[in-house]
């Protein structure tokens, strides 16, 4: 995510083209009008640290924060609800679905296989949803009664804990590694064999 808004930071032409119009709600969500010109390095910049506050967890009035806007005029939040309803949730997605299948494509034109495949299956949903990482991902696709995206991480942290990423694996991998963490909990898993699960996709929750 932080490297998609530094190539359109760098690449205004591209940024223009993916964004269209949505590069007037850019300038309404970091500077909190759409008058003053393009949007500067440092005010799209600020995109990188409240979307990953989204990521994160963190609820509404932090991320408002983080976008600059003082303490006593946080109220409905309404920078943020247009940061996570019309570019997250539309021209980010979009841009990131893109990006992730010209990253696969790449790579088996080279031959090569990518480090974290997981990532890519998972990418543009993850920013829909307000997670950072495919385990995280593949506990919303497993506990869908979880509406609330705060809850969700809170959840995550008490059922699953801090535990190191899975990396090097597709996200069928991780799914059937989180259903095997929730179903034995604190049983050293290098000890058993792969736990067969339901393949899942999580384009199947959008």
């Amino acid at each position: 995510m932080e490297w998609l808004i530094d190539f359109m930071i760098a690449d205004r032409t591209s940024y223009s083209l993916l964004f269209g119009s949505a590069v007037e709600t850019v300038k309404a969500v970091t500077r909190g009008k759409k008058t003053g010109g393009d949007s500067t390095a440092a005010e799209m910049a600020l995109l990188k640290t409240a979307l990953s506050a989204w990521l994160k967890g963190e609820p509404f009035d932090r991320i408002e924060a983080s976008l600059g806007v003082p303490a006593a005029k946080i109220g409905v939040c309404k920078r943020t609800r247009d940061l996570i309803n019309r570019i997250a949730n539309r021209q980010l997605y979009m841009v990131a679905a893109a990006a992730a299948e010209v990253i696969r494509q790449t790579l088996t034109a080279k031959e090569k296989v990518a480090a974290n495949p997981a990532v890519l299956e998972i990418f543009a949903y993850a920013i829909r949803r307000g997670v950072d990482s495919p385990e995280k991902v593949a506990f919303a696709y497993r506990t869908p009664n979880a509406r609330s995206r705060v809850l969700l991480h809170r959840a995550f942290a008490e059922m699953v804990g801090d535990r190191p990423p899975v990396l090097g694996s597709d996200f069928e991998h991780v799914m059937r590694h989180l259903d095997a963490i929730l179903a034995f909990g604190s049983v050293d898993l290098s000890a058993l064999g792969s736990v067969s699960s339901p393949s899942a996709d999580p384009s199947e929750t959008l």
